[in-house]
Protein backbone atom coordinates (compact mmCIF):
# COMPACT_ATOMS: atom_id res chain seq x y z
CA UNK A 1 0.00 0.00 0.00
CA UNK A 2 3.00 2.29 1.14
CA UNK A 3 4.72 1.77 -2.39
CA UNK A 4 1.34 2.85 -4.51
CA UNK A 5 0.98 5.67 -2.56
CA UNK A 6 4.73 6.91 -3.09
CA UNK A 7 4.04 5.99 -6.91
CA UNK A 8 0.94 8.18 -7.13
CA UNK A 9 3.04 10.64 -5.68
CA UNK A 10 5.35 10.39 -8.35
CA UNK A 11 2.80 10.53 -10.61
CA UNK A 12 1.46 13.62 -9.45
CA UNK A 13 5.27 15.32 -9.34
CA UNK A 14 4.98 14.01 -13.06
CA UNK A 15 2.00 16.26 -13.75
CA UNK A 16 3.00 18.62 -11.91
CA UNK A 17 6.13 19.31 -14.16
CA UNK A 18 4.43 18.90 -17.20
CA UNK A 19 1.68 21.24 -16.43
CA UNK A 20 4.46 24.07 -15.05
CA UNK A 21 6.61 23.17 -18.04
CA UNK A 22 3.20 23.69 -20.57
CA UNK A 23 2.59 27.28 -18.38
CA UNK A 24 6.23 28.14 -19.27
CA UNK A 25 5.59 27.63 -23.19
CA UNK A 26 2.47 29.16 -23.24
CA UNK A 27 4.38 32.61 -21.84
CA UNK A 28 6.74 31.65 -24.81
CA UNK A 29 4.23 31.60 -27.60
CA UNK A 30 2.63 34.93 -26.73
CA UNK A 31 6.03 36.71 -26.71
CA UNK A 32 7.03 34.92 -29.78
CA UNK A 33 3.17 35.71 -31.17
CA UNK A 34 4.01 39.73 -30.05
CA UNK A 35 7.14 39.83 -31.91
CA UNK A 36 5.71 38.33 -35.01
CA UNK A 37 2.90 40.32 -34.83
CA UNK A 38 5.22 43.47 -34.42
CA UNK A 39 7.80 42.38 -37.07
CA UNK A 40 4.98 42.53 -39.90
CA UNK A 41 3.14 45.79 -38.34
CA UNK A 42 4.74 48.81 -40.82
CA UNK A 43 3.38 52.07 -40.52
CA UNK A 44 3.83 54.90 -42.97
CA UNK A 45 3.50 58.89 -43.14
CA UNK A 46 2.64 59.85 -46.40
CA UNK A 47 4.36 63.29 -46.86
CA UNK A 48 2.67 66.45 -48.16
CA UNK A 49 5.81 67.13 -50.64
CA UNK A 50 9.74 66.63 -51.36
CA UNK A 51 11.55 67.25 -48.80
CA UNK A 52 15.20 67.82 -47.91
CA UNK A 53 17.56 65.90 -45.44
CA UNK A 54 17.53 68.59 -43.00
CA UNK A 55 13.02 68.32 -43.30
CA UNK A 56 13.69 64.76 -42.80
CA UNK A 57 15.83 64.66 -40.06
CA UNK A 58 13.57 67.18 -38.30
CA UNK A 59 11.05 64.82 -38.29
CA UNK A 60 12.75 61.84 -36.97
CA UNK A 61 13.87 63.94 -33.82
CA UNK A 62 10.61 65.17 -33.56
CA UNK A 63 9.13 61.31 -33.24
CA UNK A 64 12.45 60.31 -30.93
CA UNK A 65 11.96 63.33 -29.07
CA UNK A 66 8.15 62.81 -28.24
CA UNK A 67 7.98 58.97 -28.33
CA UNK A 68 10.10 57.69 -25.66
CA UNK A 69 8.91 54.27 -24.97
CA UNK A 70 9.03 53.03 -28.35
CA UNK A 71 11.84 51.70 -29.66
CA UNK A 72 12.23 51.85 -33.57
CA UNK A 73 13.96 49.29 -35.90
CA UNK A 74 13.44 51.17 -38.97
CA UNK A 75 12.75 54.97 -39.33
CA UNK A 76 13.50 55.90 -43.09
CA UNK A 77 12.85 58.19 -45.65
CA UNK A 78 11.65 56.61 -49.02
CA UNK A 79 10.94 58.91 -51.89
CA UNK A 80 7.86 58.00 -54.54
CA UNK A 81 10.54 57.10 -57.16
CA UNK A 82 11.80 54.28 -55.00
CA UNK A 83 7.97 53.17 -54.41
CA UNK A 84 7.31 53.35 -58.25
CA UNK A 85 10.33 51.53 -59.13
CA UNK A 86 9.88 49.08 -56.74
CA UNK A 87 6.19 47.92 -57.53
CA UNK A 88 7.00 48.35 -61.28
CA UNK A 89 9.00 44.88 -60.35
CA UNK A 90 5.76 43.04 -59.19
CA UNK A 91 3.77 41.59 -62.56
CA UNK A 92 0.79 42.01 -61.11
CA UNK A 93 0.96 45.77 -60.94
CA UNK A 94 3.87 46.92 -63.94
CA UNK A 95 1.11 46.24 -66.56
CA UNK A 96 -1.37 48.89 -64.64
CA UNK A 97 2.03 50.91 -63.98
CA UNK A 98 2.61 51.27 -67.78
CA UNK A 99 -0.73 52.14 -68.10
CA UNK A 100 -0.25 55.23 -66.39
CA UNK A 101 1.61 57.95 -67.40
CA UNK A 102 2.71 59.75 -63.95
CA UNK A 103 3.93 58.43 -60.49
CA UNK A 104 0.64 58.56 -58.20
CA UNK A 105 2.60 57.81 -55.13
CA UNK A 106 3.93 60.36 -52.45
CA UNK A 107 7.14 60.35 -50.50
CA UNK A 108 6.66 58.46 -46.99
CA UNK A 109 8.68 57.63 -43.61
CA UNK A 110 8.67 54.24 -43.00
CA UNK A 111 8.60 53.08 -39.57
CA UNK A 112 9.42 49.66 -37.76
CA UNK A 113 9.00 48.97 -34.20
CA UNK A 114 10.97 46.68 -31.68
CA UNK A 115 8.12 47.02 -29.04
CA UNK A 116 4.30 47.97 -28.68
CA UNK A 117 2.40 49.94 -26.61
CA UNK A 118 -1.24 50.64 -27.50
CA UNK A 119 -0.73 54.30 -25.05
CA UNK A 120 3.03 55.04 -26.65
CA UNK A 121 1.34 54.15 -30.40
CA UNK A 122 -1.55 56.52 -30.07
CA UNK A 123 0.82 58.84 -29.03
CA UNK A 124 3.36 58.26 -32.13
CA UNK A 125 -0.03 59.02 -34.08
CA UNK A 126 -1.16 62.35 -32.32
CA UNK A 127 2.97 63.42 -32.82
CA UNK A 128 2.91 62.93 -36.49
CA UNK A 129 -0.53 64.75 -36.93
CA UNK A 130 1.21 67.72 -35.00
CA UNK A 131 3.79 67.58 -37.87
CA UNK A 132 2.67 69.87 -41.26
CA UNK A 133 5.23 68.09 -43.70
CA UNK A 134 2.98 64.44 -42.72
CA UNK A 135 -0.40 64.39 -44.58
CA UNK A 136 -1.99 60.75 -43.56
CA UNK A 137 -0.89 57.73 -41.90
CA UNK A 138 -1.19 54.06 -42.95
CA UNK A 139 -0.64 51.28 -41.07
CA UNK A 140 -2.54 47.35 -40.85
CA UNK A 141 -5.70 47.76 -38.61
CA UNK A 142 -5.83 44.59 -38.25
CA UNK A 143 -2.14 43.66 -36.64
CA UNK A 144 -3.16 46.87 -34.70
CA UNK A 145 -6.42 44.98 -33.37
CA UNK A 146 -4.29 41.74 -32.30
CA UNK A 147 -1.76 44.00 -30.90
CA UNK A 148 -3.56 46.04 -28.74
CA UNK A 149 -5.52 42.89 -27.26
CA UNK A 150 -2.12 40.94 -26.39
CA UNK A 151 -1.27 44.64 -24.88
CA UNK A 152 -4.42 44.56 -22.41
CA UNK A 153 -3.73 40.89 -21.73
CA UNK A 154 0.21 40.54 -21.49
CA UNK A 155 0.34 42.52 -18.24
CA UNK A 156 -2.92 40.39 -16.51
CA UNK A 157 -0.68 37.26 -17.40
CA UNK A 158 3.09 38.17 -16.47
CA UNK A 159 1.21 38.74 -12.73
CA UNK A 160 0.05 35.84 -12.81
CA UNK A 161 3.09 34.05 -14.10
CA UNK A 162 4.66 36.08 -10.90
CA UNK A 163 2.13 35.16 -8.84
CA UNK A 164 2.96 31.27 -9.39
CA UNK A 165 6.70 31.75 -9.54
CA UNK A 166 6.41 33.55 -6.01
CA UNK A 167 3.84 30.49 -4.49
CA UNK A 168 6.44 28.04 -5.48
CA UNK A 169 9.75 29.68 -4.07
CA UNK A 170 7.51 30.10 -1.13
CA UNK A 171 6.49 26.14 -0.89
CA UNK A 172 10.27 25.36 -1.51
CA UNK A 173 11.35 27.85 1.40
CA UNK A 174 8.65 26.50 3.58
CA UNK A 175 9.99 22.60 2.52
CA UNK A 176 13.77 24.02 3.22
CA UNK A 177 13.10 25.34 6.68
CA UNK A 178 11.11 21.55 7.64
CA UNK A 179 13.60 19.13 5.66
CA UNK A 180 14.92 17.77 9.18
CA UNK A 181 11.10 16.26 8.89
CA UNK A 182 11.08 15.32 5.65
CA UNK A 183 11.73 11.47 4.58
CA UNK A 184 13.05 11.38 1.09
CA UNK A 185 11.80 8.60 -1.28
CA UNK A 186 15.35 7.52 -2.67
CA UNK A 187 13.97 5.30 -5.58
CA UNK A 188 11.51 8.10 -7.00
CA UNK A 189 13.60 11.12 -6.09
CA UNK A 190 16.21 9.17 -8.93
CA UNK A 191 13.70 8.16 -11.20
CA UNK A 192 12.62 12.09 -11.01
CA UNK A 193 15.71 13.13 -11.59
CA UNK A 194 16.47 11.39 -14.43
CA UNK A 195 13.33 11.69 -16.04
CA UNK A 196 12.90 15.68 -15.44
CA UNK A 197 16.48 16.85 -17.64
CA UNK A 198 14.81 14.61 -20.86
CA UNK A 199 11.51 16.39 -20.76
CA UNK A 200 13.28 19.57 -20.13
CA UNK A 201 15.61 18.72 -23.09
CA UNK A 202 12.77 17.65 -25.47
CA UNK A 203 10.73 20.94 -24.61
CA UNK A 204 13.59 23.08 -25.79
CA UNK A 205 14.12 21.22 -28.74
CA UNK A 206 10.16 21.31 -29.39
CA UNK A 207 9.92 24.95 -29.15
CA UNK A 208 13.48 25.34 -31.59
CA UNK A 209 11.57 24.04 -34.02
CA UNK A 210 7.85 25.47 -33.90
CA UNK A 211 8.65 28.94 -32.84
CA UNK A 212 12.37 28.78 -33.10
CA UNK A 213 13.32 29.87 -30.04
CA UNK A 214 16.67 28.28 -29.09
CA UNK A 215 17.44 28.28 -25.40
CA UNK A 216 20.30 26.27 -25.89
CA UNK A 217 22.75 28.95 -27.20
CA UNK A 218 21.27 31.77 -24.88
CA UNK A 219 20.55 29.81 -21.54
CA UNK A 220 19.63 32.88 -19.23
CA UNK A 221 20.10 33.28 -15.83
CA UNK A 222 15.80 33.90 -15.45
CA UNK A 223 15.36 30.63 -17.30
CA UNK A 224 17.80 28.69 -15.46
CA UNK A 225 15.94 29.84 -12.14
CA UNK A 226 12.64 29.09 -13.78
CA UNK A 227 13.39 25.16 -14.37
CA UNK A 228 15.20 25.31 -11.11
CA UNK A 229 12.31 26.29 -9.39
CA UNK A 230 9.98 23.62 -11.13
CA UNK A 231 12.16 20.91 -10.57
CA UNK A 232 12.49 21.37 -6.77
CA UNK A 233 8.83 21.62 -6.50
CA UNK A 234 7.96 18.80 -8.37
CA UNK A 235 10.78 16.81 -6.66
CA UNK A 236 9.45 17.65 -3.45
CA UNK A 237 6.14 15.92 -4.09
CA UNK A 238 8.40 12.62 -3.63
CA UNK A 239 9.42 13.42 -0.03
CA UNK A 240 7.02 12.36 3.38
CA UNK A 241 6.83 14.85 5.76
CA UNK A 242 7.28 13.23 9.13
CA UNK A 243 6.70 14.79 12.26
CA UNK A 244 9.73 14.74 14.44
CA UNK A 245 9.49 15.84 17.88
CA UNK A 246 12.70 15.77 19.11
CA UNK A 247 13.81 17.69 16.04
CA UNK A 248 17.53 16.25 15.49
CA UNK A 249 16.71 14.13 12.65
CA UNK A 250 18.38 14.60 9.65
CA UNK A 251 16.30 14.16 5.87
CA UNK A 252 15.38 10.63 6.25
CA UNK A 253 15.59 8.10 3.25
CA UNK A 254 13.04 5.61 2.35
CA UNK A 255 13.88 2.62 -0.19
CA UNK A 256 11.06 0.72 -2.18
Amino acid sequence: MKFFMNLGKFLLSIVLMLLLVFVYDIYNFLEWGKNRLIDKFVIHFVLSNDLNDADVNTIFETIKTNVKNLKFEEMSYITKQQIFDELKQKDELAAVLDVIQHNPFSNVIRIKLENYSKTEFENLITVSNTIPFIKQNIFDYNIKTYLDRIDKWIPVINTGYKTIFVCLLVYILFSLVNIRNLQMNIFFVLMFTIVYPFVVIENMKLLKNLININLFSKPDLLTISVFVVIYLTCVLQNFNFVYNKNKNLEVGIEIN
